[in-house]
């Protein structure tokens, strides 16, 4: 049966309010200390499976070929095709897509794997483990705009939380998160989970972003849409 996706640890979250229909996000937990399973990388491509044996660390294998298993087991039940049958091609910026058929977008840290497929517009999904005895405050300075370094100074859940957010955009974007970073400003709300976006300094219309719900110890985000202006560099 196209896309049995039995094999993994799948679990479909709940959409913050406010998120726009025809999308679906999943959390992938991910066992890093167990062996690749037969049926996991059968579901791969033959260069995805060479591509995951290039991975020096065992649970870096576990990561790519897991994740990859699951996006293409979830495709193929919206596509009605084998998962070794979808053709993905790579972006300029190496983002993959789907010649034609929904967007989606995919994310892993740690022993988690958040995926997201959309029916309508692109998205960008961010998830990251929360690393307290990182020197945060010296890094923000480095990639937040003053007053995200003031808001996010004092706790490493902020700092991650505008960090997933500015990732999943330039996700959906997709930018990797070195460009553009710096133009994209974001307000996280203690009441509602969707971020306020600028860029350049002027409202962001055309892309919502959200936090989503974690495991504990980490963040995520999702955005959806494209850029409302020309990003060319």
């Amino acid at each position: 049966m196209p896309g049995k996706n039995s094999e993994f640890r799948l679990h479909a979250l709940p959409l913050p309010s406010g998120v726009p229909s025809r999308l679906a996000i999943w959390r992938l937990d991910l066992a890093l200390d167990a062996p690749l399973s037969t049926l996991t990388l059968t579901l791969l491509t033959q260069d995805e499976v060479v591509h995951c044996l290039q991975y020096r660390q065992h649970p870096d294998r576990v990561r790519f070929a897991t994740t990859r298993a699951a996006l293409r087991s979830l495709l193929a039940q919206r596509l009605a095709l084998a998962p070794q049958a979808i053709q993905l091609t790579m972006g300029s910026k190496g983002k993959p897509a789907l010649t034609s058929g929904p967007f989606f977008n995919v994310s892993h840290a740690g022993d988690h794997a958040l995926l997201a497929i959309s029916d309508t517009l692109p998205v960008g999904i961010d998830i990251e483990k929360i690393d307290t005895a990182c020197d945060l405050a010296e890094l923000a300075k480095t990639v937040f705009n003053p007053d995200e370094c003031a808001y996010c100074q004092h706790a490493p859940a902020a700092f991650y939380a505008l960090w997933t957010g500015k990732e999943a955009v330039l996700k959906a974007w997709g930018y990797g998160i070195a460009e553009h970073l710096s133009a994209l400003a974001m307000t996280v709300h203690t009441d509602d989970p969707e971020f306020t976006l600028k860029f350049l300094g002027q409202p962001e219309a055309a892309t919502r972003a959200w936090q989503i719900a974690a495991p504990d110890g980490y963040a995520a985000a999702l955005a959806l849409g494209s850029p409302a202006r020309n990003l060319a560099t």
